[in-house]
C-alpha cells in the first residue's frame, strides 16, 4: 500500500491510501479520488518525502514503559454482562 498526501483545489490537504501509483490514477481519472473535507474532485498528489527503507536488519527497541506482561482484556467487563444478558 502506499500513502499520498493529497491535495485539493480548495486547498485542503489529507492522505489516502492505495495499492499502487496505477491504482491511484485510474481512481482519480474515475472521479473516485474525493476531497476528504470539501468533497471536490480536484484532488491531486501532494510533494512529499519519499520513505526510504533501511538497509540493515536492525530493529528498534520498544521503551520498557510500553512494554505490559498483562494482556489487556478484549472486551471489558461490562461489555461481556451485556453479552450475557442480551444472550438469554
Amino acid at each position: 500500500m502506499i500513502k499520498y498526501q493529497l491535495h485539493c483545489d480548495d486547498g485542503h490537504d489529507f492522505e489516502g491510501w492505495f495499492p499502487s501509483s496505477e491504482a491511484f490514477e485510474k481512481q482519480k481519472k474515475r472521479g473516485f479520488v474525493s476531497c476528504a473535507i470539501c468533497g471536490s474532485n480536484k484532488v491531486d498528489r501532494a510533494i512529499m518525502a519519499p520513505s526510504v527503507a533501511r538497509t540493515d536488519n536492525r530493529t528498534q527497541a520498544v521503551p520498557a514503559e510500553f512494554i505490559n506482561d498483562v494482556p489487556a482484556p478484549l472486551i471489558s467487563e461490562e461489555e461481556r454482562e451485556l453479552r450475557r444478558r442480551l444472550s438469554e
